[in-house]
């Protein structure tokens, strides 16, 4: 107990260090919208009427539990992150401790540690990958749980943890299809004949009355607020659509999961094969292995679902890889027990899985200390974005220098943070532009429509635009706006800024801090010939 005491400690402290390295870095676009959408529902909007989003309520709800308790800044976000891998820390831990041995859990617990800040998959963010993890290995502790115990309470718990990770992403839900196969087997195994039946039934309605429960509780809650069906286009129905350009693109899932982000596995690499040999090398019999693979191919189906293949969704997969590290461990000192094996062959066995375990850390160590220790946080996110999260906070903060807390403002692009950092509403309810307006999705042209409407009806002070504007947009802007300030990317425009016609406040000259300075920018520049002389990019 004292050792595995001090182990949690030192690997907590580790991992607190770790993370905190990147809490500098300015919100990537998804946290900085889930942040302005939770800021406007404390405010008294109403989720998929007034402001619009894809995503189920759960995010909002957990961003706007961290401003009311925490705080508004990037250190609170990730704080709150941090103390979600900590979380899984520990039921890793408690997973490998009680189903495999003290070997198998420090070392699993070991490698998610090193990994769980990984850059190449965004895990010092605050993403919702980062609280899908901890509820998708509760859920696997409660049904080993049961499956030791035959604890009814457990399994039905183990049902609403998976029940609430795929209220952050309704693809999880695949979690609960690939555990009741499982469930049915060990069911089937440790029941008598007679009884087999009505305890299979049993057990898949108490599994099931979690994800039921949660899903229920959203949908009556909508219903009774007379939005059911804005909840259900957005949550299934826009989602479903939003697949389909990269299915019909021909988009090949197993060759785009490896290829698709040129630097994914760049810091962790050793990891991830030594997470694959794992899978494969680790007992096949073993009931907690099987549950292992399982949790591991439905994060796979995560990240290969929806064709785009954005960083964050691998990081889905890095506890079950580190459990089946410790897979491999347990499997290696399995050796020293079989017959004929002497005691010096035994010692070998221990002091080989001892120098591989210490190999592979140090491996991943350097490859942390190269690709994301070397790095602020600022240079983090522009390795990773370029400028456009640095420009999200400056310009955010420059809105608000420019304008005032009643005005309105609008942004056409991915920078979400300009809304965050600004506090300025804006008068439409579709913030994430790409997903909404700009990718060819479900009900893409009547979403457009309400945009212009909104624009006429609300005066709006300041547009940034950082994607091309469909017709009528452009129209708007050239007629009702003029231009006072662009940015360059090379010879490309990446960037205009527009003031209303109407408004001779936004006439003012405009500081040069729209654009970064020139010593930001030089900095940023010597983090990307840094990343090119270690291979970053190729």
């Amino acid at each position: 107990m004292v050792l595995d005491f001090v182990v949690l400690l030192v690997l907590s402290v580790y991992i607190v260090w770790a993370r905190s390295h990147a809490f500098t870095a300015p919100l990537d676009p998804d946290e900085a919208n889930y942040a302005y959408i939770a800021s406007r529902l404390a405010a008294g909007d109403r989720l998929y009427v007034d402001i619009w989003d894809h995503q189920p309520p759960l995010v909002f709800a957990l961003y706007g539990a961290v401003q009311y308790f925490v705080g508004t800044s990037e250190a609170a976000y990730r704080g709150v992150a941090t103390a979600f891998s900590l979380g899984t820390l520990f039921l890793i831990f408690g997973l490998m401790r009680a189903h495999h041995s003290r070997a198998a859990a420090i070392s699993a617990a070991l490698m998610w540690a090193l990994v769980n800040a990984d850059p190449g998959t965004e895990g010092d963010g605050a993403n919702r990958e980062i609280y899908m993890n901890t509820c998708a290995v509760a859920g696997a502790w409660l049904m080993l749980h049961h499956a030791r115990k035959t604890s009814w309470p457990a399994l039905g718990l183990a049902g609403l943890a998976i029940g609430i990770a795929s209220a952050f992403k309704p693809v999880l839900a695949i979690l609960w299809a690939l555990f009741v196969p499982w469930l049915v087997w060990h069911t089937w195994r440790r029941t008598r004949k007679r009884r087999r039946r009505r305890a299979l039934l049993r057990a898949i309605l108490i599994f099931g009355a979690g994800p039921v429960l949660v899903w229920l509780a959203q949908f009556v809650y909508f219903l009774a607020t007379g939005r059911a069906g804005a909840f259900v286009e957005a949550v299934f129905g826009f989602n479903l659509g939003y697949v389909q350009p990269a299915a019909s693109a021909g988009s090949n899932r197993l060759f785009g999961f490896f290829t698709a982000r040129l630097w994914t596995f760049k810091a962790s690499g050793a990891f991830w094969w030594s997470g694959l040999a794992g899978l494969i090398v680790g007992r096949w019999r073993s009931a907690p292995n099987a549950l292992v693979r399982l949790l591991c191919a439905a994060a796979f189906i995560e990240v290969v679902f929806s064709g785009f293949f954005w960083r964050h969704y691998y990081h889905l997969m890095l506890p079950p890889l580190a459990m089946a590290i410790g897979m491999l461990v347990a499997r290696t000192l399995e050796i020293r027990w079989r017959r004929g094996c002497s005691r010096s062959a035994g010692l070998a066995v221990r002091l080989a899985a001892v120098l591989g375990l210490g190999v592979l850390s140090g491996w991943t160590l350097a490859g942390h200390a190269r690709w994301y220790f070397a790095f602020n946080g600022e240079q983090l996110s522009f390795l990773r974005y370029g400028v456009w999260n640095i420009w999200s906070r400056q310009l955010g903060l420059m809105v608000a220098d420019l304008t005032r807390e009643s005005d309105y403002i609008y942004q056409y692009g991915e920078l979400t943070g300009v809304y965050q950092y600004s506090r300025r509403r804006t008068p439409s309810k579709y913030t994430m532009v790409r997903a909404s307006l700009v990718v060819a999705s479900s009900g893409r042209e009547q979403r457009r429509a309400e945009l212009i409407a909104d624009l006429h009806e609300q005066p709006v002070r300041l547009i940034v635009v950082t994607q091309p504007p469909f017709e009528a947009l452009d129209t708007i802007l050239q007629y009702k706006y003029h231009l006072i300030a662009d940015a360059r990317v090379g010879e490309r425009v990446a960037l205009r800024v527009y003031a209303s016609n109407q408004d001779p406040l936004a006439r003012a000259p405009l500081p040069e801090a729209w654009m970064i300075s020139p010593s930001d920018f030089e900095e940023l520049r010597a983090a990307s010939e840094i990343a090119e002389q270690n291979g970053l990019w190729k």
